[in-house]
C-alpha cells in the first residue's frame, strides 16, 4: 500500500509540470480555466487525468471552482499541487495572468525535480560509503575466523570477549545510523 502510494505520488509528479504547460496552452488559445481543466483531464493519463476531471465534473455540477480545487488539493496532497492551488485562487481574487504565473510554477517544479535528482545522486555515495564500512568490519572478522581460526578464538573465548564483539557491533550499526541520517536530505 505505501509503495502505491510512493508510486503515485512520483507520477503525480512527473505529469504536473507537463499538464500545467497544456493548461497554460489552452488558456492562450482562449479556453477558459474550467474548459482548459477539462482539456488536461482528457488529455494526461492516470493518475493526474482523472482528477482533472473530477474536478471539472464537480464544478460543472454546481460546485464553486475554489471548493472543487480545495478538494482537489486535499485528494493530491503535495506541496507543487498546492503551489498550483493557490495560484489560480489568488489569480481568481485578484485578477491578473494566470497564464503566466501558472508557466512561472511549471518550471519551477521542473528546477526542483531536477535539483532533487542532483541531491539523490550526491547522497548516493554516502549511502554505499555507509553501507561498506557497515560490512567491511563483520566481513573481515568472519574471513579471519576461517583462515585463522586460532586468532580469533581469545576473542570468543575470554569472559570480556564477546562484551567486545557486542560493543564494536552496536557501535557498527550506530555509525551506521548516523550516517544514513546524514545522506537523507529531505527537500
Amino acid at each position: 500500500l505505501v509503495q502505491r502510494e510512493t508510486t503515485r505520488r512520483r507520477l503525480f509528479n512527473e505529469q504536473l509540470p507537463d499538464a500545467l504547460d497544456m493548461l497554460v496552452s489552452a488558456m492562450k488559445a482562449g479556453y477558459s480555466l474550467q474548459a482548459g481543466m477539462k482539456f488536461v483531464g482528457d488529455e494526461m493519463p492516470t493518475p493526474l487525468g482523472p482528477e482533472f476531471m473530477r474536478f471539472y465534473e464537480e464544478q460543472r455540477l454546481g460546485v464553486e471552482v475554489r471548493t472543487a480545487l480545495l478538494a482537489m488539493q486535499q485528494r493530491i496532497d503535495d506541496l507543487d499541487f498546492r503551489m498550483f492551488v493557490i495560484a489560480v485562487l489568488i489569480q481568481r481574487e485578484s485578477g491578473g495572468n494566470l497564464g503566466e504565473v501558472l508557466g512561472r510554477i511549471s518550471t519551477l517544479m521542473r528546477e526542483r525535480a531536477a535539483l532533487k535528482g542532483e541531491v539523490i545522486s550526491l547522497t548516493a555515495e554516502s549511502k554505499l560509503s555507509g553501507r561498506i564500512l557497515t560490512v567491511l568490519p563483520i566481513f573481515v572478522f568472519l574471513l579471519i575466523m576461517i583462515i585463522s581460526p586460532g586468532f580469533t578464538e581469545p576473542m570468543l573465548t575470554s569472559e570480556t570477549g564477546p562484551w567486545l564483539l557486542g560493543g564494536a557491533m552496536v557501535s557498527v550499526f550506530l555509525g551506521y545510523f548516523v550516517m544514513m541520517r546524514i545522506a537523507n536530505v529531505e527537500l
